[in-house]
């Protein structure tokens, strides 16, 4: 749960990670993933992880959730994606 002043917000998490420093093309491609999902927030942190935000409000959690589901079709599709894991998070209130 995000506190927001005196407000708190519920929030889904999803990461993306790669074992391995990502490849400029694996880089582009989760990029481009990471960028279209919809979240409310995203990031990519050094040296080859991808987080995105979603409120939980409206159709956060159904966008964190295609975006996991994105990530992990990935891996299956493309050999080249085995080492990058995905996982996800819900902040939970009061």
């Amino acid at each position: 749960m995000l506190r927001v002043g005196t407000k708190s917000v519920d929030f889904h998490v999803v990461c993306a990670r790669g074992e391995r420093t990502l490849n400029e093309r694996q880089f582009n491609i989760l990029m481009g993933i990471f960028s279209a999902c919809s979240a409310d927030y995203w990031e990519f942190i050094s040296p080859g992880t991808f987080v995105g935000f979603f409120l939980s409000s409206g159709k956060g959690r159904a966008h964190a959730h295609d975006l996991y589901v994105t990530v992990t079709e990935l891996k299956k599709m493309m050999p080249d994606y085995e080492s990058v894991h995905a996982g996800r998070s819900a902040g939970i209130g009061p």
